[in-house]
Formats: C-alpha cells, sequence, structure tokens
C-alpha cells in the first residue's frame, strides 16, 4: 500500500474504519495496559517497557527505555517526572509522552477531511487478533499510516508510517501486552535514584494558545496550532518554538536568535523525521529558523521557506533574506 495512494472514498468503508479509531482514542487513554514496546525504522531500534492505568478517574504511566540510556518517565494524570542517570536536563512536553498516544489527536470525522480511511484484513499482533485500518493521505504534503487495533479491547498494537511509495519509515509494535489487569499505583513510583526533573508545559498556560511572535506563512491544509513557547534563554537570546498537528502528522518550528546569520543553511532526513535549518535576517539580527516534523521533506522545505515574524508586528520591508 502506497502512503500517497488516494483511491475513492467507500463511504460504508469509511463509516466502519472511524468506528475504530475512535474505540481505539478511546482505549489508549481509558483502559489498562502493559507490556513491551518495540520502535523506530528499519535502521535503529529501540525498546520499551510501558504501563498505563487509570486510577480513581487519573492517567497512570511509566515508560521505562529497555536499550540505551536508562531512564523512566512517569506520569500521573498532568505531572510528569523524568528519572535518569547524569546530570542531563530532560524537557518533556505532558502532552507526549507515550508514543502510541501520538497516533490520534484529532476526532475521526476530522480526520476524514485530510485522509481516506479504509477497513483491512485481520492479523495477528502480540498474540491478539488485529483490525488493520489504512489511513491515506488526500494530498502530497503528508505520509501515511496502517494501524492495528485489538479486536476486543481497541487499543492500538501496531502503527506503520508510510513514505509516498508505501516503505515503512517508523514503526510502534507491542512484542507482549497485557490488556485490563490490574496495574498497583505502586508501580507508579518515583523515588528510584536518578536525575528528577518536573515536566515543563510548553503551552501558553492561560488555557488558550497565544500568538507567537514568529509563524509560517504557509502550512498544509488542516494543521493547527497546539503549542506555543516563548523563552529567554540569555541575555539578548530569545527562542520561539511552536508545534502543530493536523491530528495525526505534526510538525514545529524553532527560531532563536544568533549571533552569526551567515551559517549555512541545511537540509537532513533521518528516518520519518525531515529537519530544515535556514538562517534570516531581521532589525539587523541574525535568526536561525528551525522546522522539524514527521512529513515529506518537500513539507518541511515550503514550510521553513515561509517563516516569518508577525507581519502585525513588524512591517514587511524590514525583512531582508541572506543568502
Amino acid at each position: 500500500m502506497s502512503g500517497a495512494a488516494h483511491a475513492e472514498s467507500d463511504p460504508q468503508q469509511e463509516q466502519n474504519a472511524r468506528v475504530w479509531l475512535d474505540k481505539m482514542s478511546r482505549a489508549l487513554n481509558e483502559r489498562n495496559y502493559q507490556g513491551v514496546l518495540i520502535y523506530g525504522d528499519p535502521s535503529a531500534w529501540d525498546t520499551l517497557s510501558i504501563k498505563h492505568s487509570v486510577i480513581d478517574g487519573t492517567e497512570y504511566e511509566k515508560l521505562e527505555h529497555l536499550t540505551g540510556l536508562p531512564r523512566k518517565i512517569i506520569r500521573r494524570g498532568h505531572d510528569i517526572t523524568c528519572i535518569h542517570p547524569g546530570d542531563h536536563v530532560v524537557r518533556t512536553d505532558p502532552n507526549i509522552t507515550n508514543p502510541l498516544t501520538q497516533s490520534l489527536v484529532l476526532s475521526s470525522s476530522e480526520l476524514t477531511n485530510l485522509y481516506d480511511l479504509q477497513v483491512g484484513g485481520h492479523e495477528r499482533i502480540a498474540d491478539r487478533i488485529a483490525q488493520r485500518i489504512n489511513v491515506l493521505p488526500k494530498d502530497k504534503y503528508r505520509y501515511g499510516y496502517s494501524l492495528w487495533v485489538d479486536m476486543q479491547s481497541g487499543l492500538l498494537l501496531r502503527s506503520d508510517l508510510l513514505s509516498e511509495r508505501g516503505e515503512v519509515l517508523e514503526r510502534f509494535q507491542f512484542a507482549q501486552v497485557e490488556i485490563d489487569g490490574d496495574i498497583p499505583i505502586s508501580e507508579f513510583d518515583d523515588t528510584d535514584a536518578g536525575h528528577r526533573i518536573e515536566g515543563h508545559g510548553l503551552a501558553s498556560g492561560t488555557g488558550m494558545i497565544q500568538p507567537a511572535l514568529w509563524e509560517p506563512g504557509w502550512i498544509p491544509r488542516g494543521f493547527m496550532m497546539t503549542t506555543r513557547h516563548e523563552q529567554e534563554q540569555a541575555a539578548q537570546h530569545h527562542q520561539t518554538m511552536v508545534m502543530y498537528t493536523d491530528g495525526l502528522a505534526a510538525f514545529t518550528l524553532f527560531v532563536d536568535n544568533i549571533a552569526d546569520s551567515r551559517m549555512p543553511d541545511m537540509n537532513k532526513r533521518w528516518g520519518a523525521t525531515a529537519a530544515v535549518v535556514r538562517h534570516m535576517k531581521f532589525n539587523d539580527n541574525g535568526y536561525r529558523i528551525t522546522v522539524v516534523g514527521e512529513v515529506p521533506m518537500a513539507t518541511v522545505q515550503k514550510i521553513a521557506l515561509s517563516v516569518r515574524p508577525m507581519l502585525a508586528a513588524v512591517p514587511s520591508g524590514l525583512i531582508n533574506e541572506l543568502e
């Protein structure tokens, strides 16, 4: 199946797929589950131990990396703690901890404006029978997905992110999973030795996303701003971070001022992630524009080239592109 393939929608197929996706979205947040998750791309794979439980109406979650640097992320409701050795500082967006929950942000009815939904066959994943759902983009600006949903519980058991040619760019998959068992609250204790950092929310904190000082002049249809963060990191050094999503795909814009604005631009892709770094000058100051996302490189490039300061705040004639 090609990630960019687009066929005429079948209303019955779409309705059946929407039912499965809505069931999946509820299961990820409402059910108890624990297991071992394999994730990565064809060049590198990692494993996670994951525990998720709802106790007295509050979500608890623990992710423990089983490969690479030992580290844990523990979430209790909106509070997040990172535990790992050493003095490294980890900054965590509280909206993104469990990689499985990144697979559906908007309702399935909104997704159908951007993707065609198809019901596939049944397959065995982690010793459970799963229903396959194909999610095909309606334009060239985003990738496609194949999702395998547990037929009994609705839990997402596997997610493949697919290129325009149908290649697997990234995969999350349970190797072993237990669903609906009791998980005691003691499993989410954070008293282990290590460096603890309380997660920092990147939203504005007012309940509304405030306009960013920098923003793209163009984004693909259906993408919406979900997170914004403005930070003064040091004297005369300001950083803007803005995150956008269409409900499945996401990209992040970073803008920071730098002393030497004539550094080389860069385009780079690794696995499903594409990144573009470019430099520009505004008001005699140099700025680095970085766009990173799990979307095609052409999409990231087009977004990065459109980024400008908010025109409502500054005269557009003051903006000069650097060679």
